[in-house]
């Protein structure tokens, strides 16, 4: 399952069957009007589906940007049917009306007033204790140290009961930044544990709901804060509001999921007094990073993810903690600032200039770098995201093919990460095993004399390399590898062998988790850049195969082939190499058939769309024979003719091809690729690089 916007998308069957089920909860009563005819189970079995519409067309709504809301077309469901109308088309609340017809004849309408729309982009309100306002500490039962006020030390600690003596972990965060209206998607306590110690295997640590406000600096045993008195452990709510189990002595990150908390919190249903850390008797002691400790990704975090409805302000995503963030304003000298962790590096015949935000590093492409020595902080294995301003003084062929942001490894095969420009295309890789594992974009054509935004995300759980270029997703490649941390500098500009950066760099930064496609549009527009488009469904055609998903948004279906069935490697419509390029979408027709392919996508949910590709033609004979391209709002049914590639003329080079398809944007649209049935066995017509360029996508 996928989780978009909080919601966890499932099939629309099971969805729809599920909220039918549970609509009693989930929706209310009040605000509708009923109209039915019928009677006895019938009318029962007619109100359960009307909500399933009604719901059916708040989610298809809360896909859109605010606008652009459709209706539910009339929808089978089993032997019977649904329809919903939704009212205005943009904006938020909203009026939703559904009618459900039974089989047996029985009709069922309702209709409801002011729902709410939520906006599809989520904001991010991260607190760590060291804000204003927060604060964490710890409570011990112990006789002699229950007076004591434990909150000014670098940790806070839990264990559970040993001979009557128990610790209790204290922690608070300002809610007041979140605006009043907004919808709680998520909210995660996260802490880092420095040790752990267990009686037993496995221990849980459970965060209850605190009943009084208390003073970081005044709590203990006996009271909350200066001159307000509580009793322990009847100062905390005995629900569970969430739990951790603890299986390993191993020190690292515990999570607790406290989003019915927060969002209790957020709507003034209790108090925000904090949450009291609870461990069970498995647990001989945890010691937890506090605010007080040095290293400043390593204390209490709350993050919080919302949405708002449609018109309200709702703030900016904020980004996770980088591990490492190097902004090059410096204006004189050779040291490079880290501001996260200290992690300074030193440069080599470097110079300072303008960057894209503010200041850049220059090198000259034959000798100026800057290393950072090596941090336990700065190896990574499991995820890694690398994200940088990058600005080529000269083309990267040739002498400066190959061009580095940033590496880690300084000596011969070891190297934990490269990131860089080879030939114009952005490559990620590491050594593994001796031998250095790499993925690369693909006609990217990445130039000399322009500032981009690059990013690179390594996701060893989904075994995938995203890339990224000015906010938009160029490249999803599968990655079956395993990142290995090394005792090793890191060189920013240059490598172990030789390969010097020739420009500017500005804005490095290196987080140890997967960036969302939102959070790295986020760091694009903190440039100056909005993305030309958010979201896009691509196929590079690599790997010779009809399933190809490059793209940010997945295609609901593989290439389906018209007129033939031989799969990519083979027939009159296949993928092979063609003028340099290896993998491309080949198209002809010896038989006079009008052979071609055709994919599906669920466009329902974005605000615009445009069809992208590159096609070159090869030996048409006249203007009879082309390739039509075409497309279909209603899987197939009916068809649109956008244009045509067609001879007499064979192209030296590919040319980009680009259509506007917002108006047949559905749940079922399909795009066709068709010879037309003149094209010789000697016709051809080059594809690569089919992109749907979107905007305002779930």
């Amino acid at each position: 399952m996928r989780r978009e916007r909080g919601y966890v998308l499932l099939s629309l069957m099971f969805i729809l069957f599920l909220l039918a089920s549970v609509s009693l909860l989930l929706n209310r009563e009040g605000g509708m009007s009923v109209h039915l005819s019928g009677s006895g189970q019938s009318v029962a079995e007619a109100k359960a589906l009307a909500l399933a519409g009604i719901n059916h067309a708040i989610w298809r709504a809360n896909q859109q940007d605010c606008s652009g809301y459709t209706d539910v077309a009339l929808t089978s469901f089993g032997p019977h049917q649904y329809q919903a109308t939704v009212s205005p088309t943009s904006g938020s609340p909203v009026r939703v009306s559904a009618e459900a017809l039974l089989s047996d004849g029985t009709r069922y309408v309702l209709s409801r007033d002011d729902q709410p729309i939520f906006q599809p982009d989520y904001p991010r309100h991260r607190q760590t204790t060291e804000a204003d306002g927060a604060r964490d500490a710890y409570v011990t039962t112990h006789a002699w140290f229950r007076s004591w006020k434990l909150g000014i030390w670098d940790y806070f600690s839990v264990s559970g009961d040993d001979n009557g003596v128990q610790r209790y972990g204290l922690l608070y965060f300002e809610l007041t930044d979140i605006p009043s209206d907004a919808h709680i998607l998520d909210a995660r306590l996260r802490l880092h544990a420095n040790s752990i110690d267990l009686n037993s295997n496995p221990g849980t640590v459970t965060a209850h709901r605190l009943l009084l406000d208390w003073s970081e600096n005044q709590a203990n045993y006996y009271n909350a804060s200066d001159g307000v008195s509580w009793q322990w452990p009847d100062a905390f709510a005995t629900d569970v509001e969430s739990a951790v189990s603890v299986d390993s002595t191993a020190s690292g990150e515990m999570a607790w999921d406290l989003t019915e908390l927060v969002s209790a919190w957020h709507q003034g249903q209790w108090h925000n007094y904090g949450v009291a850390l609870r461990a069970d008797d498995a647990v001989e002691q945890i010691y937890y990073a506090a605010s007080e400790d040095d290293t400043a990704a390593l204390v209490p975090t709350l993050e919080v993810r919302y949405t708002c409805v449609c018109g309200a302000s709702c703030g900016t995503i904020q980004l996770p903690p980088a591990t490492a963030h190097w902004p090059f304003d410096e204006t004189s000298g050779s040291i490079a600032a880290e501001i996260i962790g200290g992690h300074d590096g030193d440069g080599v015949d470097i110079t300072w200039t303008a960057g894209q935000l503010q200041g850049a590093v220059a090198f000259d492409g034959n000798s100026a770098s800057v290393r950072v020595p090596h941090a336990t902080a700065l190896s990574f294995s499991g995820a890694l995201t690398l994200s940088a301003w990058a600005y080529l003084d000269v083309e990267p062929t040739g002498s400066y093919a190959a061009q580095t942001i940033s590496t880690k490894g300084t000596d011969s095969h070891s190297e934990e990460h490269w990131f860089g420009v080879w030939e114009h295309e952005l490559e990620f890789g590491f050594m593994e095993g001796g031998t250095f594992r790499s993925v690369a974009t693909d006609a990217l054509a990445v130039g000399a004399g322009a500032w981009y935004h690059f990013a690179v995300t390594f996701d060893s759980a989904a075994d995938e390399v995203r890339f990224y270029r000015d906010g938009v997703q160029v490249d999803a490649i599968a990655f079956t590898h395993d990142l290995t941390p090394i005792s090793e500098d890191i060189l920013i500009g240059s490598s172990q062998y030789g390969e010097y950066w020739y420009g500017k760099l500005d804005d490095l930064r290196l987080f140890d988790s997967v960036l969302s496609l939102a959070e790295i549009q986020a760091l694009t527009q903190a440039g100056g850049v909005t993305p030309a488009y958010t979201q896009n469904l691509l196929d590079r055609f690599n790997d010779r195969v009809f399933s190809g998903n490059h793209g940010s948004f997945a295609w609901t279906a593989d290439w389906e082939e018209i007129g033939e069935s031989d799969g990519a490697d083979s027939g009159d419509v296949r993928v092979r190499s063609d003028s340099g390029r290896e993998d491309v979408l080949m198209l002809k027709d010896n038989d006079n058939g009008g052979e071609g392919v055709q994919r599906r996508a669920n466009l329902a949910s974005c605000s615009t769309a445009e069809l992208a590709f590159e096609s070159r033609r090869d030996g048409l004979d006249n203007n009879d024979d082309a390739v039509i391209v075409s497309v279909s709002a209603n899987g197939g049914a009916d068809w649109v003719e956008l244009g045509r590639i067609q001879g007499d003329a064979t192209d030296a080079d590919y040319q980009p091809q680009t259509y506007d398809i917002t108006s047949h944007m559905a749940s079922d649209t399909v795009i066709r690729l068709r010879t037309s049935p003149s094209m010789g066995n000697g016709d051809k017509v080059f594809i690569d690089n089919l992109e749907v360029r979107l905007t305002g996508c779930s």
